[in-house]
């Protein structure tokens, strides 16, 4: 019984490097969106949206096998679920969402951001409110 406390604190532990990790990718995609990044990027670094994003896409399975893996309680366990799953989220859409109208597929995509978002916001501020000894070991 020990050994599975032990276990599930230690996933714990793994979940907020993680977080960051996404975070810090979720930047860099945001970034080759800008005009004048992005033309370079492709230029000299073509490999690196496409690397980039499919390590966006691996650490959203990360965050979500983590946080359902460690019973993260309350609503910071919603708010990481979230922020997991919308990098899953964002490539099914895209297969999905090609025979719907790009209206309504770029509406989708809109609120799948939001959501990632509203997940990174939530999951933070809920992070900075409780002590470290709540996030570390319960």
């Amino acid at each position: 019984m020990k050994s599975v406390q032990k276990g599930c604190d230690e996933m714990k532990k793994a979940i907020w490097p993680v977080f960051w990790a996404l975070v810090g990718d979720f930047l860099i995609l945001a970034v080759n969106f800008i005009p004048a990044v992005g033309k370079w990027t492709l230029t000299f670094m073509a490999f690196l949206p496409l690397l980039v994003g499919v390590l966006f896409f691996a650490l959203g399975i990360a965050l979500l096998v983590l946080t359902l893996k460690a019973k993260v309680a309350g609503l910071l366990r919603k708010f990481l679920i979230m922020t997991g799953a919308a990098p899953i989220a964002i490539p099914i859409g895209f297969v999905f969402l090609e025979a719907v109208p790009e209206t309504i597929a770029n509406c989708i995509l809109y609120v799948v951001l939001l959501a990632f978002l509203t997940g990174i916001i939530g999951s933070i501020v809920l992070a900075r409110r409780q002590p470290k000894e709540a996030i570390r070991s319960s």
